[in-house]
């Protein structure tokens, strides 16, 4: 008999479940890191891991805690210093985790208010309270050297469907693209005709380079000459950035309170019922006139002010 006799034989018999656990545990994570680096990454994804975004007791400090869409950012930053220095109460804001991340921090109890620019999802309505707060206009941004200002819904079709490459001037046209499912180039598929199909073969083509968060969008437009896309971070105002008309009708306040510029989220704040004090103090400053007018300082349409413009 070989000396490798049955004895080892049945030994290596019992190895072979652990080993086919550990083929199998393998396959699993080499599938996991292709399908994260087939597409662009969720927001969740992106963002680097932050202790104050870990599930934790909550804060001796008594700080209120507001995360979620990065449509939302400038304004609540503004209203939290606002808040503050209103009631000793300290406040963060943390980087944007997206709407749908919002929603799953308030839900966890990981922060006490989330911050959408899109209703709350029905899934997760079941004990948390929305309150909508202003509404914001989806611009249409370029590089401030872009030598047009404006264009028509067609046209916005044809650069972004590639067929038109390139400005008046000859610079190239370099349009800068949404994840699916982006609340802000889902306004415009509902708004301009041919917009939906001619983003998703762009995207299925990888036509386009494609950011995730609002403030990314501000850094990839400003950064590069022939560059526009979608911004929802207020009405524009910073010399960076050049805010295009569409159809002829500017993205301002004023148009779109009165509903002539159409592209338009409304923005929410979401938490937990029974409200923490510290909560239903915020949400009241928020709806006061100090609070209103903190919102339209930053460049977004108040709540008072914009039920013509939905």
């Amino acid at each position: 008999m070989s000396p490798q006799g049955p004895g080892v034989s049945a030994r290596i018999a019992s190895w072979l479940p652990v080993l086919l656990a550990g083929v199998v545990a393998m396959a699993a994570a080499v599938a996991w890191v292709w399908a994260v680096s087939a597409g662009p990454r969720p927001p969740f994804l992106d963002e680097a891991p932050a202790p104050a975004l870990a599930r934790r007791p909550p804060a001796p400090d008594g700080v209120l805690d507001l995360a979620g869409s990065g449509s939302n950012l400038p304004v609540t930053r503004a209203l939290a210093r606002a808040f503050e220095a209103r009631t000793s109460i300290p406040t963060r804001v943390h980087a944007s985790v997206g709407s749908s991340g919002g929603e799953r921090a308030v839900r966890d109890g990981v922060v006490e208010i989330g911050l959408l620019s899109r209703p709350l999802s029905a899934r997760l309505a079941d004990g948390l309270v929305q309150v909508p707060y202003g509404r914001t206009p989806v611009s249409l941004v370029a590089h401030p050297k872009v030598p047009v200002s404006g264009l028509t819904g067609a046209e916005l079709v044809a650069i972004v469907s590639g067929e038109r490459t390139a400005w008046p001037d000859g610079t190239p046209v370099a349009f800068r693209q949404r994840e699916p499912g982006d609340s802000s180039h889902a306004l415009f598929a509902a708004k301009i005709a041919g917009f939906a199909e001619a983003d998703a073969r762009a995207y299925a083509r990888r036509l386009w380079r494609v950011v995730l968060h609002d403030d990314e969008m501000r850094a990839a437009v400003a950064d590069s000459p022939g560059a526009l896309g979608l911004f929802a971070e207020g009405e524009v105002r910073a010399p960076d950035l050049k805010a295009l008309a569409i159809d002829g009708v500017a993205p301002t306040l004023g148009n779109l309170a009165s509903g002539r510029y159409p592209f338009g989220k409304p923005l929410f704040l979401v938490a937990q019922e029974p409200l923490q004090p510290q909560v239903a103090r915020f949400l009241a400053f928020v709806g006061e006139p100090e609070g209103q007018a903190v919102i339209r300082a930053a460049g977004v349409l108040p709540v008072k002010e914009a039920a013509g413009a939905a």
